[in-house]
Formats: structure tokens, sequence, C-alpha cells
């Protein structure tokens, strides 16, 4: 019995064709996905802080709306001692996929993990009141908020977050004394956010920023008159003081 082969016709080769190329093209879309993503929250979020961020590595899942983003740091603003004035272990984003296209995207909960925050104080503020002004702003650190810029800020994509956890955090407080830092630190409290940007006041992406800076300087504020904080503190800028005093005594000595 002899092998019938069917030729298919060149309308079914045709669709078969571009099924294969639309595959190809998704596939490359997926692939650079993550590369793109990193890219904008380096780009976007150092206009927002007004101060350079980096970002280890992105994972997204777009058809489950899973975004998964991994050593995250954000720069200290200029003048203050520390390279850094925040460093994330991972956070979790978990995101409706269907509002990504419309005007307001609605995150259903973020949850940022391990963060370690340097809290530095200086005479003219602290490095978080900077970056939390600068992203209140929503612009880079130079102070122009004209009627343009605001009216720019109006048209951009807007964002609601349901839900937004801060776990595992640490913060140092480091307050300079006699030119050297004095650091205390403690245990950052759980810190949870709910329907940022809901009841019909959707806000932009820096406003929410700045919810969230705000948050975390509140809590800050807070810890400060904690007793072990307050304690390492106060030992610290006696061992400055003591130093300096012996420096001195060394000097008159001579």
């Amino acid at each position: 019995m002899g092998i019938i082969v069917y030729n298919a016709s060149p309308m079914k080769k045709a669709l078969i064709s571009i099924l294969l190329v639309i595959i190809v093209i998704i596939a490359g879309i997926l692939f650079w996905l993550d590369a793109i993503i990193k890219t904008g929250i380096e780009t976007y979020g150092a206009r927002v802080t007004g101060t350079a961020i980096s970002v280890g590595s992105v994972s997204v899942s777009p058809f489950s709306g899973q975004l998964s983003i991994k050593n995250l740091s954000i720069a200290n603003p200029e003048g203050f001692r520390d390279e850094n004035a925040i460093r994330v272990s991972h956070i979790n984003i978990d995101l409706d996929t269907a509002s990504i296209f419309s005007d307001t995207v609605l995150i259903k909960n973020i949850s940022i993990i391990e963060p370690s925050i340097i809290y530095e104080t200086r005479v003219k503020g602290t490095n978080i009141g900077k970056i939390s002004e600068n992203a209140g702003g929503g612009l880079p650190d130079n102070g122009n908020k004209d009627e343009e810029s605001r009216n720019s800020n109006k048209s951009k994509k807007k964002v609601i977050i349901e839900n937004l956890y801060i776990k595992e955090g640490k913060v140092t407080i480091a307050v300079n004394v006699l030119n050297q830092a004095v650091r205390g630190g403690v245990s950052l409290p759980t810190i949870h956010l709910q329907d940022i940007g809901k009841e019909g006041q959707s806000v932009s992406f820096a406003e929410a920023g700045a919810k969230v800076f705000a948050a975390i300087t509140q809590e800050i504020a807070m810890l400060k008159t904690n007793g072990k904080l307050l304690e390492d503190t106060v030992k610290g800028m006696t061992g400055v003081v003591e130093g300096l005093g012996g420096a001195i005594k060394g000097l008159l000595g001579k």
C-alpha cells in the first residue's frame, strides 16, 4: 500500500508561517521584558527620587501579573556620607494585568522585604527626608515645580495600591558628630499601607512613592525615641567626645 502525502495549501502554509513569526515575536518580547522593566525602574526611579537607583535583577510573569525585583538600592542625595540610603533584598508585586493599559494601574499587593535603611541626619536635614521631598515633587532634585511641570504630572498614568507591606527591615540612624558618624540601629516594625490612591483619588507613581517614604520617615521618628536606639547613639557620641578629650590631653601633655 502506497503512502499518501497531503500537500498543505499555500494559504495554510502562509498561516503557519505567520503563526511561527508571532510566536517568535512573543518569545522575544518576554525574553527582553525583564531587561526593559529593569531599565525603566532605574531610569524613571532616578527621576523620581533625584538619586541613582540600581536593580540587581527583575523577573516578570506577564500572564499572572507577578513581578519580582531583587537587590534594589537607592543612592544617597548629594552631601550625605554613605553611598546608599536604602538597600532592599527583594520586592514582590502582584498587579491586575487587565489594568496595565488603562489610565490607572491596579496593584493588589507590594511586599518590600528586608530593606536596610540608613537614616542620616545633618544640619540641613535628613537623607530620607530629601528623597521623600524629591519624590513628592515627582522631579529631579532641582526644585523646579512650575505650572508646566505640574500640568505634565497630571497627565501621567495613575496607580492604586491596595496593600503595601514593608517587612523585616533594619534602620540605622547616623548622626554626624565632630565630622564622625555616630550610629545606632534597630529592627524596623512591619509597615502596612492600604488603599493608596483609592476612593477616586488615584495618584501618580511618584506620589505613591512619596507616601511610602513619608510612612518610613514617620516610623523612624517613632524609633528615635526607642530606648535601645537612643542608648546606642548616646554611647557612640560619648565615645567620640572621649576620643576628642584624649587627643586634647595628649596635645596639652606635649
